[in-house]
């Protein structure tokens, strides 16, 4: 038994809440996402991709396909300060290939870091 969060039209906006989801520990499927891949058009006759989860996680989904929707979250809010200089004024860098940390530059002294030390990469060594 399921319940369904949500529904879209477009196979990929379902997919990236699915991932919103599942990146907030939240185990969710996609309901018609194959056949609406294959043949688009169908899309409005079967009711779109509907995203569903467990009904005991419910509520907390809503919560979170309303921050989804607003483009919100905390996370990507919270910056740290410069470890060098202490300034807020701070930058994530876009990600490189095959990087799965955070990397920021200070705009005042220009000093760049990672959050390694943050988010042990490797569970088996402490840093």
């Amino acid at each position: 038994m399921s319940a369904t969060v949500a529904t879209f039209y477009n196979v990929l906006d379902a997919q990236l809440f699915r991932a919103f989801l599942e990146s907030r520990n939240i185990t969710c499927f996609l309901a018609d996402e194959h056949l609406i891949s294959v043949q688009p058009f169908y899309s409005s006759a079967i009711g779109g991709v509907k995203v569903n989860v467990h009904p005991a996680q419910y509520e907390q989904a809503v919560r979170l396909y309303e921050e989804f929707q607003a483009g919100v979250s905390e996370e990507n809010h919270k910056l740290p300060d410069c470890p060098e200089c202490g300034s807020g004024q701070v930058l994530l860098l876009p990600p490189k290939n095959n990087i799965y940390y955070n990397e920021f530059r200070c705009f005042d002294c220009d000093h760049e870091w990672d959050d390694r030390l943050l988010h042990n990469i490797n569970p088996g060594h402490i840093e």
